[in-house]
């Protein structure tokens, strides 16, 4: 090598503060600061309604935002069915789909490019001859698997709120069908108990059912449209069966009974899962550590007898 170091020093700290500098920016996108509790307090008391929720989402955001919309709005028009399941996990996970494109493509490209940046420092401190091709293949892996993380990670998050969505569905119809049997119809149940529950279910729950009034559709039209949106089946179940015995002229009552009951049988039957589950997670983990004392008594008792 050359008996200079001036420039490679110099490189080596410029591709060191950007890498900081990206590494920062990422971590920005991928954990905002939490807003003030009064922006809170107002995000919670106004309506969700879904026009409205549209339509302000599409007047926000950066112009990288909008410029990753009109992307997104070009693949929509071909995959309409992919578009629409992803963005049911982002409604029920309550994020933007373009804040949380714009925050992947952001982790996507600074994999790739943190594997280049550094590929000068290998050659000139360890004048290793690192192919180009070999490079930019590691680099091309390493974005792809931050695609397929952030899609895992969204799915799985998903999948726990709508989870936990219908395990506050099923206690919302059971206080509903409580609520009727002590006398009031239904069109006066529902927004009573959706004012009693807190937590983020029963504020979608209590946003649709007041939104109901506004747009002048029923209460149960208002929940199909929330479990379209957020890819929730349950809700869409309620919706049909309680309008296919409004039509046929049976008791709203008896089928939202029956509903409750159903639900209920599946939360139970969950629960029984999880903990089944559980239970067989921690008996493992004592096998294992039997096994791991084991080991480590035979190891230090053979080692004794060996330097004995």
């Amino acid at each position: 090598m050359a008996t200079g170091s001036g420039p490679p020093m110099t490189v080596y700290i410029l591709l060191v503060g950007i890498a900081a500098a990206a590494v920062v920016y990422v971590f920005r996108l991928a954990f905002p600061p939490a807003p003030a509790l009064a922006r809170q307090v107002h995000a919670w008391g106004r309506d969700r309604a879904e026009a409205t929720r549209r339509a302000a989402r599409a007047g926000e955001g950066t112009r990288g935002q909008r410029w990753v919309a009109l992307g997104v709005q070009a693949v929509e028009r071909r995959r309409p069915d992919l578009v629409r399941s992803f963005n049911q996990d982002l409604e029920v996970t309550g994020q933007s789909r373009e804040a949380w494109l714009t925050r992947t493509v952001a982790v996507t490209l600074t994999a790739l490019m943190l594997p280049l940046a550094f590929l000068p420092l290998l050659v000139a401190y360890d004048s290793a001859a690192i192919p180009a091709g070999t490079a930019l293949a590691f680099a091309l892996a390493l974005a792809c698997m931050t695609v397929v993380v952030s899609l895992r990670e969204l799915n799985g998050r998903a999948t726990a709120r709508r989870e936990e969505f219908r395990r506050g569905l099923s206690l919302f119809l059971d206080l509903v069908v409580m609520s009727m049997e002590a006398g009031r119809g239904h069109a006066e149940a529902l927004p009573t108990v959706a004012g009693v529950g807190d937590g983020w279910v029963f504020r979608e729950l209590r946003s649709a059912v007041a939104s109901a009034r506004t747009h002048g559709i029923t209460p149960w039209s208002a929940l199909g449209r929330v479990g379209e949106r957020m890819g929730i089946v349950e809700l869409l179940d309620l919706q049909a069966s309680v309008e296919l015995a409004q039509e046929e002229g049976g008791r709203i009552r008896d089928s939202l009974v029956s509903r409750a009951s159903s639900m209920r049988a599946v939360r139970a039957v969950d629960l029984q899962a999880r903990a089944a589950t559980r239970t067989e997670a921690m008996r493992n983990t004592l096998v294992l550590m039997a096994l791991l004392t084991a080991a480590y008594v035979i190891t230090a008792r053979l080692l004794y007898l060996v330097n004995a």
